[in-house]
């Protein structure tokens, strides 16, 4: 069953990862609905950066550790996190945060917060990019709305 799971997720993340390459689209982010269709929580923010074909694809789920701020605001422009395979601090950058917040109503803007925060579990999709290896975000899911 674990594995048919993580097949079919390979697979969602290959249509999503294919479509805003393709596409251009702008950030957005996915909600959770109720039976009356009123959002009830935030099940991932999709299209934050294009994929540089220079760089290595990847897929983790992580725990975020810590979450950065752009200076003063509540704008997140990264997280740490350790890879569930080793035991190092990785940061996790959001290169395109402008992106993200110039595009979504003010009312939304604090429900970035909701999916980044101290403690979440996330399935991350990255690219790791230069000789630094900086690791960039490109699209971020809740891992309990995973397979749900």
């Amino acid at each position: 069953m674990k594995k048919i799971s993580a097949i079919f997720l390979t697979f969602l993340l290959t249509i999503i990862i294919c479509s805003a390459a393709v596409s251009g689209q702008k950030p957005k982010i996915v909600y959770k609905y109720d039976n009356f269709a009123q959002p009830t929580g935030v099940k991932a923010i999709i299209d934050i950066e294009e994929t540089d074909t220079q760089c290595d694809q990847r897929i983790a789920l992580i725990t975020v550790e810590e979450v950065l701020y752009e200076g003063s605001s509540e704008q997140v422009e990264g997280f740490r996190a350790k890879l569930s395979s080793d035991k190092i601090d990785y940061l996790f950058s959001i290169y395109n945060n402008k992106a993200i917040y110039e595009n979504l109503p003010n009312a939304a803007r604090r429900d970035v917060l909701q999916l980044i925060n101290k403690g979440s579990n996330l399935l991350v999709d990255y690219q790791v990019c230069g000789s630094g290896g900086f690791f960039s975000v490109r699209n971020i899911f809740s891992a309990r709305f995973v397979n749900k």
